[in-house]
C-alpha cells in the first residue's frame, strides 16, 4: 500500500480461524481484507473432520471466532468455506446456515481424488447423503420455479443458484447442446 498508494488493493485470506484475535480482526478490517473461514457447517459435521493438533474438536472455537468478527467488524467481508462428505446431512447444514445468517463463500465436497477418505463410508451413508442433497436441491428448484418465492432462497439455495448460473453462462454452453464441459460436469 505504501509503495503504490494510488492503487486500490483488495486482499483475501483463508484461515481455520483458530488464531484470530481482536487485534487481527481490526487489522483485517482496516486493510480491506476478505476473510474466508473454514467452518464445515453444524457442530457434528465440522467436528468430525476438523480437529486441532491434539485431536480436540474445533467447532466451538471457530464458530465463536466467526461470530466475533461479524459482530465487531460488520463492514469486514467474512464468509465461510464449508466442506461436506457422505456423513453430511444437508437439511441440518441448510438450517444451520439460515439460522445463523452465515455468508457462504465456498461449498465443496471433500475431494475423493487420489485418496482413501471415502473408503470409510458405507452404501447407507452414501444413499442417505444423496437423499438429503436431493431434498435440498428440490427445495431450490421449487423456490426458483415460483416468482413469488424466488427471492426467498435459503443460504444453500443461493449457493445452488450461483452454481447453476456459472454453468449456464459458461462460454462452452453458448454454442453447444451438450451439458458436459471438459473438467466440469452438470447433470440434468
Amino acid at each position: 500500500n505504501r509503495k503504490y498508494p494510488n492503487i486500490t488493493t483488495k486482499y483475501s485470506i483463508t484461515t481455520n480461524g483458530s488464531l484470530l484475535t481482536d487485534e487481527i480482526g481490526y487489522f483485517l478490517s482496516q486493510h480491506d481484507f476478505s476473510v474466508l473461514i473454514s467452518l464445515d457447517g453444524y457442530k457434528e459435521n465440522h467436528d468430525r473432520n476438523r480437529v486441532d493438533v491434539n485431536g480436540n474438536k474445533t467447532f466451538d472455537l471457530v464458530f465463536a471466532k466467526y461470530q466475533e468478527l461479524k459482530k465487531n467488524y460488520p463492514k469486514l467481508d467474512v464468509e465461510i468455506s464449508c466442506c461436506y462428505d457422505f456423513k453430511t446431512n444437508m437439511q441440518k447444514l441448510a438450517t444451520f446456515l439460515d439460522e445463523n445468517e452465515i455468508s457462504l463463500g465456498m461449498l465443496s465436497q471433500v475431494d475423493p481424488v487420489n485418496s482413501t477418505f471415502y473408503d470409510q463410508f458405507s452404501v447407507l451413508d452414501r444413499n442417505s447423503f444423496q437423499k438429503s442433497y436431493k431434498i435440498e436441491f428440490e427445495k431450490f428448484v421449487d423456490c426458483m420455479s415460483n416468482v413469488e418465492t424466488a427471492h426467498k432462497l435459503s443460504v444453500l439455495g443461493k449457493w445452488f443458484y450461483k452454481l447453476t448460473k456459472q454453468l449456464s453462462t459458461h462460454p462452452v454452453m453458448e454454442n453447444s447442446n451438450s451439458s458436459c464441459i471438459p473438467g466440469e460436469k452438470i447433470y440434468v
